[in-house]
């Protein structure tokens, strides 16, 4: 619970009670560490996704995939077959239509669990998945600590 160069760097991104913390110790926090996640949206998500902490809001399966998708479609390669595990197995979509597509789409959000992103963090498509900024967040706290010594 030191003050390390990656507690300063993620000051901003989390409530007051948990500012110097360092980001391993931030990964392991409750998603309401988050600023910007009340206790209510913590508790959606963890009844709904089974979110508890803020590695798990960055791990989440759906949530790696939406980010190689967005990831690989801005470097130029929408229009290349989504053979992924996360393409609908009903029709084959570009990666840039799988981009567009509603989040329930993706393997593991079901319309229940789509429900609970759209209407906790306001997440539709799957790029609103991987650019949400508390995903993000949650995301670079999860590096910081895993490259902290």
């Amino acid at each position: 619970q030191q003050d390390t160069a990656s507690a300063v760097a993620v000051r901003g991104a989390v409530i007051k009670a948990y500012e110097g913390h360092t980001a391993r110790a931030l990964a392991e926090a409750p998603v309401a560490a988050l600023k910007g996640i009340s206790e209510h949206r913590a508790q959606a998500l963890e009844s709904g996704l089974a979110i508890h902490t803020i590695r798990e809001m960055a791990d989440l399966w759906p949530v790696r995939l939406a980010r190689a998708v967005i990831a690989l479609v801005d470097a130029g390669a929408g229009d290349e077959a989504a053979l992924c595990r996360g393409a609908a197995p009903d029709k084959q979509r570009s990666l840039a239509e799988v981009a567009d597509a509603p989040v329930s789409s993706l393997d593991g959000l079901d319309t229940n669990r789509s429900a609970v992103l759209e209407n906790v963090l306001n997440i539709r498509t799957v790029r609103d998945l991987a650019e949400n900024r508390f995903m993000r967040t949650a995301d670079a706290i999860v590096i910081l600590a895993d490259l902290e010594n």
